[in-house]
């Protein structure tokens, strides 16, 4: 099982990648989704998050609690990452996201 990594690693990790696809998949909601983004910013504050955007859409996520490593196949390399949701208790409700990282063909 891969470990933790932080949030600085992580953003030095995927600083050189311009294509992400970010998935949430749970068949516990009603909600499912794959969204493709070709900027990712991580914000290393007092409240840290990631952000990403693409021509039509942001999407941002905060109260990070874990990223791990998932595999990473060649020039591409996926993470997982865990955040808290608080909005149904005071208890914190894990949010699984999968989010694989390339880079773009140009020509």
């Amino acid at each position: 099982m891969n470990s933790a990594i932080s949030l600085g690693r992580f953003r030095a990790e995927t600083e050189s990648y311009d294509n992400f696809l970010l998935t949430y998949e749970d068949p516990l909601t009603p909600m499912s989704f794959s969204i493709h983004f070709d900027h990712l910013m991580v914000c290393l504050s007092a409240s840290p998050y990631i952000a990403l955007k693409n021509s039509d859409a942001k999407f941002c996520l905060s109260h990070i609690e874990t990223i791990k490593k998932n595999g990473s196949q060649g020039e591409e390399k996926g993470f997982v990452l865990l955040c808290n949701e608080y909005a149904a208790s005071d208890k914190p409700t894990p949010v699984k996201f999968s989010l694989r990282c390339s880079k773009k063909l140009h020509k």
